[in-house]
């Protein structure tokens, strides 16, 4: 039984994109339809109202044929503004009290079942809400979006990442936060995501976590905000050497590695290489960050050998790049670079230790 509604459903429903005038007592809101049933509609808007409100509706056919409806929110999803373009749900299903012989032949011309004549609502519609929230089932998104957000991500400061304002409240910023990071949670894509959506999706979660976690207390804002304010203006703190931004960001990015939170540590890495891009130093975090991401092996490659290029008498690098090489299975290679490490330090124990090592395997 359960079975045959769901399939009955599928069939009632066909996607279309209808522009709509909508509101309580005038039509004073704009928004879409996602798509149609012969007794609703779901509205793309980043305007939404509760279950239960009664509104009038005005859906543009075509050119020269607009309908008016008049309907009851049966769920409603609330996004802020700045992310409706990642999530498909965003907006409100509308149960149709009145169905004017306009739609009906509407429906029926574009194949939507049977005929429904006009009916009354007689009793208010159920909706799942728990603590006064609307449902908000099928929040995860697809991989593109997931590639877009993460993308997004080095050049957003901390209100861009919670899509707020500088001036947000306190209220309005813990309000943000639990949408956003709603979004973005892991859980909803271990089942869903390839490897690397994951791992984006957790560098995502992270980011969402540490900006309301600077942005939630006065203090730290505060001195958050000094820093995009000096960022903006062109200016540098001399006791940071000109660098204060990046070398926090770059102190996050080592806190993390020492976690063991790679996502964070590579989000962290990545942001001071595309900032200074000739630090070799940098490049050689960031790789060995990333050489904890199996997706990111490659990647961990290009940046140690990024490193050598521009220091290459730090035999560091050398040593880091070969152990990621030992590591992964490949002592020949492994073996070159602490041989490498040797024409600059050819004393040093650890070095000769390694090489031994590697040529009794």
């Amino acid at each position: 039984m359960i079975g045959a509604l769901v399939e009955k459903r599928k069939l009632a429903r066909i996607p279309k994109r209808l522009s709509v005038r909508f509101g309580t007592s005038q039509l004073q809101h704009t928004g879409f339809t996602e798509d149609l049933s012969p007794e609703g509609l779901f509205i793309k808007s980043q305007v939404v109202f509760k279950p239960g409100t009664p509104l009038l509706i005005e859906v543009k056919l075509s050119q020269s044929k607009v309908v008016s409806l008049k309907g009851v929110v049966k769920w409603a999803k609330s996004v802020p503004p700045a992310l409706i373009r990642y999530t498909k749900k965003a907006g409100f299903g509308v149960h149709l009290e009145e169905i004017p012989e306009l739609y009906v032949q509407f429906m029926t011309d574009s194949n939507i079942g049977a005929r429904v004549a006009p009916k009354k609502v007689s009793a208010p519609v159920e909706v799942a809400e728990k603590n006064g929230q609307a449902d908000t089932a099928g929040d995860a998104l697809n991989g593109q979006e997931i590639v877009k957000a993460y993308e997004a991500l080095p050049d957003q400061n901390h209100y861009q990442v919670l899509h707020v304002a500088t001036t947000a409240t306190q209220v309005q910023i813990k309000r943000a936060y639990y949408s956003v990071a709603k979004l973005f949670h892991p859980d909803h894509y271990h089942e869903t995501a390839n490897p690397v959506g994951l791992e984006q999706v957790k560098t995502i979660f992270c980011r969402v976590n540490e900006a309301y976690r600077v942005l939630s207390s006065d203090a730290h804002r505060r001195t958050y905000d000094f820093e995009l304010s000096a960022k903006k203006l062109g200016l540098a703190r001399k006791e940071h050497g000109g660098r204060s931004g990046v070398e926090h960001e770059v102190q996050l990015g080592r806190q993390a590695l020492k976690e063991r939170k790679f996502p964070t540590a590579v989000y962290y890495f990545e942001r001071a290489v595309k900032i200074f891009p000739d630090k070799s130093d940098y490049h050689d975090l960031l790789a060995q960050a990333l050489s904890s991401l199996p997706q990111r092996k490659r990647d961990a490659e290009q940046h140690y050998k990024k490193a050598i290029e521009l220091e290459p008498a730090r035999t560091e690098y050398y040593c880091h790049f070969g152990n990621f090489y030992d590591s992964e299975g490949f002592p020949s290679r492994a073996l070159q670079q602490f041989e490498a490490a040797r024409v600059w330090d050819p004393d040093n124990q650890d070095i000769l230790k390694a090489i031994a090592r590697l040529k009794s395997k």
